[in-house]
């Protein structure tokens, strides 16, 4: 952007298209090649490996697949390596299995519920704030509950 701020001179009639749309328009462009062409590549191998790896685990492993996908689901909550346990749970109930989306729906009321308990059973290890926001953590963790409740009775009534 500096390089934009030093190199294109328009006429200052036309320094809020410079400000509002332009600079905008070229960090787009840059941010999403980098992100397409640079990081974009390795992300995707890593994320075909975790679903692949997955994948092999099913059937005769449930266990051990449930604490896999446990543990992807809490590694980084909201990022790759969650999204791997993501996109694997998505294509597994894709192919009428709904056990491994179970998990990953349970494993995200988790740790919203774990705020909530410990905040309210040993709050003196928290601030004002912290004990606040864990009041209405355990409203986050519902959230998840109809959603993988309905989807675990489906399979359940089916079978």
């Amino acid at each position: 952007m500096r390089w934009v701020k030093e190199n294109i001179r328009l006429n200052p009639a036309f320094n809020g298209f410079l400000t509002f749309y332009l600079y905008p328009v070229i960090g787009t462009l840059v941010a999403g090649s980098l992100m397409l062409f640079v990081i974009g590549k390795p992300v995707a191998w890593l994320n075909q490996g975790l679903t692949d790896w997955l994948n092999g685990m099913s059937g005769t492993n449930a266990l051990l697949l449930g604490a896999v996908i446990g543990l992807f689901v809490s590694f980084d909550l909201g990022g790759p390596v969650n999204k791997a346990a993501y996109a694997f749970c998505l294509g597994a109930m894709a192919n009428g299995v709904y056990g491994p989306y179970a998990i990953f729906g349970s494993v995200k009321m988790v740790s919203a519920f774990t705020v909530t308990a410990s905040t309210m059973l040993v709050p003196r290890l928290f601030k004002d704030f912290e004990i606040e926001t864990g009041k209405s953590t355990w409203l986050l963790a519902l959230r998840a509950s109809p959603k993988v409740r309905s989807q675990w009775q489906l399979k359940t009534l089916s079978a």
